[in-house]
């Protein structure tokens, strides 16, 4: 039995049709829905990941990329 449903939102109609469909089969097996939403760098106010060339090799290990990023998204 089905008890749990991701589906992976944006804005296209297609998403729409794949929600509701999602929506009648976890309706009817009782099954949780989680729903996922990616932002896409074509999308508008999508702000690029920071690069610091030379600087962090690996910028997941090290808050100082991802901080950043997050006070530009702010700004937005």
């Amino acid at each position: 039995m089905i008890k749990k449903i991701l589906v992976a939102m944006d804005h296209s109609i297609n998403a729409i049709q794949s929600f509701e469909v999602a929506m009648e089969i976890a309706e009817y097996c009782h099954a949780r829905l989680m729903l996922l939403h990616v932002l896409s760098i074509e999308g508008e106010g999508y702000q690029a990941h920071p690069v610091f060339p030379g600087t962090y090799l690996y910028p997941a290990f090290s808050d100082i990329p991802l901080n950043r990023f997050q006070q530009e998204w702010k700004k937005v």
